[in-house]
């Protein structure tokens, strides 16, 4: 049986294979069950996941990423500053999260295995653009990567702090978030400081060289140099 438009089924799916998930892990008999739940044939299994738990796993996260990007449009974010739409952007992943906790939790034990390396990684980097784009960031300078680079750090250090974090309402891992959003911010505009820095020094080199050469450079005119 081939699933042409797969998309239409992936909310109703994934939510069904999550029912599965915390007690039959990322397994084929999970993602058998959930195929079941919804009504389709087991043969399609081989449709949405020829590669098995890993490409379920891809579609747990890009179901997680659409669904915060549907929250994040809910919210008038124009008066935020930067670090306010990045903290409701992560909190708000956080929140679509948190009934699936364990199906995260063993989500994560697969992507540390060494081979998948390569996949974690495009499902971070997948994640931070989106909230980048989302909140409105059109930056195509090397800011571009720095911007994802270091929220990818933040993104991936709160999610393993939340899956060990027993607070009420995770109210550590909120902490821990704000936290890791403002050293950032700190470095990002310490960054910034310094690159206008350098370019304000490099400019005023550039002025004193024009000054030195109007000064003292004459143009030759035959074999006598005008003074």
């Amino acid at each position: 049986m081939l699933i042409e438009d797969k998309d239409v089924y992936l909310n109703d799916l994934m939510e069904a294979i999550l029912k599965r998930v915390s007690i039959e892990g990322w397994s084929y008999r999970a993602l058998k069950l959930g195929v079941s739940d919804i009504h389709l044939a087991p043969e399609v299994l081989t449709d949405f996941f020829p590669n098995g738990a890993k490409d379920a796993i891809r579609d747990f996260s890009r179901w997680a990423d659409q669904k915060m990007l549907a929250e994040i449009k809910t919210f008038d974010i124009s008066g935020m500053r930067i670090s306010e739409k990045i903290s409701l952007s992560a909190k708000t992943r956080l929140a679509i999260l948190q009934p699936h906790r364990e199906a995260v939790r063993r989500a994560t034990s697969i992507l540390m295995v060494p081979n998948n390396a390569v996949l974690s990684m495009k499902l971070l980097y997948t994640t931070v653009d989106h909230i980048w784009y989302a909140i409105g960031d059109r930056s195509s300078d090397f800011s571009f990567y720095t911007k994802r680079g270091l929220l990818a750090g933040v993104l991936g250090s709160t999610t393993m702090f939340w899956l060990t974090d027993n607070s009420e309402n995770s109210e550590d891992t909120i902490n821990f978030l704000d936290r890791r959003i403002g050293d950032v911010m700190k470095f990002h505009r310490t960054r910034e400081n310094v690159v206008n820095a350098r370019f304000r020094v490099h400019k005023v080199f550039e002025t004193i060289g024009d000054v030195l050469k109007n000064r003292y450079v004459r143009p030759f005119n035959g074999n006598s140099r005008v003074t």
